[in-house]
């Protein structure tokens, strides 16, 4: 039932934006999401200060493209929508004096998707090049921390985050064929953007953050 209500939300998406040559692709690979500044925390153990950072974010990262080429005369032009998914994270842990142990971890949990723009040059009747770039806003996860004492989690805190980003991508790969109409790219993208963590008084803190992927990714034209 999920996935038909993703394929009618696909083609829904094509019928608004009138595509022609309309597409569905598939990608999975690794992501990694680098903050402009640690996320610090410090926990108070007995009277000793023990801080604990993460900033760099390692994930598995789904991407789902759907749209078509708006004119006729311009195939090579395409645009649409993408999806995101993607769920990784980082975690420190370090000791105090007395053996128990301070603890701070993000964990990555992406949801989100935006427009996308491109241009798709076939080389030959095999392969093409590709280039593109995307805007998305999506969730970011959720920070936690706090102490471990005599192996008791205590004095746990969370905070959740939002984000947005933009960014391009490149891919290269294999052209669908009439006999196998279903196409393979590798892709490589960079963008840049901001979390938006936000407490349970309402107070914020945001960072900037520039991400990296690489992903194997299937198409097919309808």
């Amino acid at each position: 039932m999920r996935l038909k209500r993703i394929l009618l939300y696909a083609f829904a998406c094509i019928s608004i934006t009138g595509c022609y040559k309309p597409f569905m692709e598939v990608g999975g690979g690794y992501a990694r999401f680098n903050l402009d500044d640690d996320i610090v925390s410090v926990q108070d153990i007995n009277g000793e200060l023990v801080e604990t950072k993460v900033n760099n974010i390692d994930s598995f990262i789904v991407k789902v493209r759907t749209g078509g080429s708006i004119i006729e005369a311009l195939p090579e032009f395409r645009t649409g929508i993408e999806f995101r998914g993607a769920l990784g994270g980082d975690i420190d842990v370090e000791d105090a004096a007395t053996g128990d142990e301070a603890f701070s971890d993000f964990v990555l949990l992406m949801l989100g998707g935006g427009p996308f723009v491109s241009w798709k040059q076939p080389l030959g009747d095999m392969f093409f090049v590709e280039a593109g770039a995307f805007a998305s806003g999506h969730t970011a996860g959720v920070h936690e921390s706090g102490q471990i004492i005599n192996d008791d989690v205590v004095n746990e805190d969370d905070v959740g985050a939002l984000g947005w980003s933009a960014g391009v991508f490149g891919k290269i790969g294999i052209l669908p064929s009439g006999d196998y109409p279903v196409g393979f790219s590798l892709e490589a993208s960079y963008e840049k953007g901001e979390w938006v963590f936000e407490d349970e008084i309402g107070g914020e803190d945001t960072f900037g953050v520039d991400g990296y992927s690489v992903l194997l990714s299937s198409e097919i034209e309808f």
